[in-house]
Protein backbone atom coordinates (compact mmCIF):
# COMPACT_ATOMS: atom_id res chain seq x y z
CA UNK A 1 0.00 0.00 0.00
CA UNK A 2 1.14 3.43 -0.83
CA UNK A 3 -0.85 5.44 2.32
CA UNK A 4 -1.98 4.70 5.59
CA UNK A 5 -5.81 4.46 3.99
CA UNK A 6 -6.85 7.49 6.41
CA UNK A 7 -8.01 9.75 3.18
CA UNK A 8 -5.55 12.06 4.56
CA UNK A 9 -4.14 13.08 1.43
CA UNK A 10 -4.11 11.93 -2.34
CA UNK A 11 -1.71 9.17 -2.17
CA UNK A 12 -3.36 7.36 1.01
CA UNK A 13 -6.17 6.88 -1.43
CA UNK A 14 -4.67 5.13 -3.71
CA UNK A 15 -4.79 2.16 -1.58
CA UNK A 16 -8.24 1.12 -2.86
CA UNK A 17 -9.88 -0.43 -6.47
CA UNK A 18 -6.47 -0.50 -7.50
CA UNK A 19 -5.23 -2.80 -4.75
CA UNK A 20 -8.44 -4.54 -4.50
CA UNK A 21 -7.99 -5.82 -7.90
CA UNK A 22 -4.28 -6.72 -7.79
CA UNK A 23 -5.14 -8.71 -4.41
CA UNK A 24 -7.96 -10.45 -6.75
CA UNK A 25 -6.14 -11.32 -9.75
CA UNK A 26 -3.37 -12.95 -7.55
CA UNK A 27 -5.86 -14.91 -5.55
CA UNK A 28 -7.48 -16.36 -8.92
CA UNK A 29 -3.99 -16.97 -10.09
CA UNK A 30 -3.45 -18.90 -6.88
CA UNK A 31 -6.31 -20.41 -7.37
CA UNK A 32 -5.61 -21.50 -11.12
CA UNK A 33 -2.33 -22.80 -10.22
CA UNK A 34 -3.32 -24.82 -7.41
CA UNK A 35 -6.01 -26.69 -9.96
CA UNK A 36 -9.34 -24.56 -8.95
CA UNK A 37 -12.01 -25.66 -11.57
CA UNK A 38 -11.76 -23.27 -14.65
CA UNK A 39 -15.63 -22.50 -14.14
CA UNK A 40 -15.07 -21.30 -10.51
CA UNK A 41 -12.03 -19.50 -11.26
CA UNK A 42 -14.23 -17.97 -14.09
CA UNK A 43 -17.09 -17.27 -11.51
CA UNK A 44 -14.71 -15.87 -9.46
CA UNK A 45 -13.07 -13.44 -11.85
CA UNK A 46 -16.80 -12.18 -13.11
CA UNK A 47 -17.18 -11.18 -9.42
CA UNK A 48 -14.31 -9.44 -9.44
CA UNK A 49 -14.47 -7.62 -13.26
CA UNK A 50 -18.61 -6.19 -11.70
CA UNK A 51 -16.69 -4.38 -9.13
CA UNK A 52 -13.90 -3.21 -10.71
CA UNK A 53 -16.23 -2.07 -13.67
CA UNK A 54 -18.64 -0.40 -11.08
CA UNK A 55 -15.67 1.55 -9.49
CA UNK A 56 -14.81 2.25 -12.93
CA UNK A 57 -18.44 3.63 -13.81
CA UNK A 58 -18.75 5.65 -10.44
CA UNK A 59 -15.68 7.60 -10.81
CA UNK A 60 -16.64 8.77 -14.66
CA UNK A 61 -18.03 12.22 -13.04
CA UNK A 62 -14.88 12.97 -11.40
CA UNK A 63 -12.02 15.01 -12.52
CA UNK A 64 -9.82 13.59 -15.16
CA UNK A 65 -7.28 13.95 -12.78
CA UNK A 66 -8.51 12.81 -9.61
CA UNK A 67 -7.02 9.86 -8.00
CA UNK A 68 -10.39 7.86 -8.04
CA UNK A 69 -10.99 7.90 -11.70
CA UNK A 70 -7.28 6.92 -12.60
CA UNK A 71 -7.42 3.71 -10.14
CA UNK A 72 -10.66 3.14 -11.91
CA UNK A 73 -9.62 2.70 -15.34
CA UNK A 74 -6.19 1.39 -14.11
CA UNK A 75 -7.87 -1.16 -12.41
CA UNK A 76 -10.04 -2.26 -15.10
CA UNK A 77 -7.13 -2.22 -17.58
CA UNK A 78 -5.09 -4.96 -15.05
CA UNK A 79 -7.95 -7.28 -14.62
CA UNK A 80 -8.58 -7.50 -18.41
CA UNK A 81 -4.98 -7.36 -18.94
CA UNK A 82 -4.47 -10.36 -16.51
CA UNK A 83 -7.89 -12.81 -17.08
CA UNK A 84 -6.78 -14.46 -20.56
CA UNK A 85 -3.59 -15.66 -18.51
CA UNK A 86 -5.31 -16.55 -15.29
CA UNK A 87 -8.08 -18.41 -17.56
CA UNK A 88 -4.94 -21.01 -19.54
CA UNK A 89 -3.24 -21.75 -16.44
CA UNK A 90 -6.80 -22.30 -14.82
CA UNK A 91 -7.40 -24.36 -18.30
CA UNK A 92 -3.81 -26.28 -17.71
CA UNK A 93 -3.09 -24.56 -21.42
CA UNK A 94 0.80 -22.53 -22.01
CA UNK A 95 0.29 -18.92 -20.55
CA UNK A 96 3.17 -17.98 -21.69
CA UNK A 97 2.48 -15.53 -24.65
CA UNK A 98 -0.98 -14.51 -22.39
CA UNK A 99 1.49 -13.73 -19.38
CA UNK A 100 3.99 -11.22 -21.71
CA UNK A 101 0.94 -9.15 -23.03
CA UNK A 102 0.05 -8.93 -19.13
CA UNK A 103 3.27 -7.23 -18.45
CA UNK A 104 3.30 -5.49 -21.03
CA UNK A 105 -0.02 -3.43 -20.38
CA UNK A 106 1.08 -3.23 -16.54
CA UNK A 107 4.25 -2.04 -17.71
CA UNK A 108 1.99 0.76 -19.41
CA UNK A 109 -0.22 1.09 -16.27
CA UNK A 110 3.14 1.92 -14.10
CA UNK A 111 4.31 4.43 -16.22
CA UNK A 112 1.05 5.73 -16.35
CA UNK A 113 0.76 5.78 -12.56
CA UNK A 114 4.60 8.06 -12.89
CA UNK A 115 2.69 10.13 -15.03
CA UNK A 116 -0.39 10.52 -12.98
CA UNK A 117 1.94 11.44 -9.82
CA UNK A 118 3.90 13.70 -11.80
CA UNK A 119 0.67 15.76 -13.19
CA UNK A 120 1.31 15.12 -16.69
CA UNK A 121 -1.53 14.47 -17.78
CA UNK A 122 -0.76 14.05 -22.00
CA UNK A 123 1.99 11.32 -21.21
CA UNK A 124 -1.07 9.56 -18.78
CA UNK A 125 -3.59 9.44 -21.31
CA UNK A 126 -0.50 7.74 -23.34
CA UNK A 127 0.17 5.62 -21.39
CA UNK A 128 -3.36 4.39 -20.36
CA UNK A 129 -4.26 4.34 -24.38
CA UNK A 130 -1.14 1.94 -24.75
CA UNK A 131 -2.08 -0.26 -22.00
CA UNK A 132 -6.31 -0.38 -23.35
CA UNK A 133 -4.66 -1.12 -26.79
CA UNK A 134 -2.47 -4.52 -25.78
CA UNK A 135 -5.53 -5.83 -23.67
CA UNK A 136 -7.68 -4.76 -27.45
CA UNK A 137 -5.44 -6.51 -28.90
CA UNK A 138 -5.68 -9.51 -27.18
CA UNK A 139 -9.47 -9.46 -26.80
CA UNK A 140 -9.07 -9.49 -30.77
CA UNK A 141 -6.68 -12.38 -31.66
CA UNK A 142 -8.74 -14.71 -29.08
CA UNK A 143 -10.95 -17.04 -30.76
CA UNK A 144 -14.98 -16.48 -30.36
CA UNK A 145 -14.89 -19.60 -27.83
CA UNK A 146 -12.21 -18.46 -25.69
Amino acid sequence: MLGSGDGGDEVSELAGTFDQVTVGIRALMSAAMEGADPESVRVGFEALRDQWLAAERDSRDDEPGSIRRFEGVAAMLCGEAFWPAIRAVSEHRDAGEELDRAKEAARWILRAHTAFASGHQEALNLCLRRAANVVRDAEGERSPDA
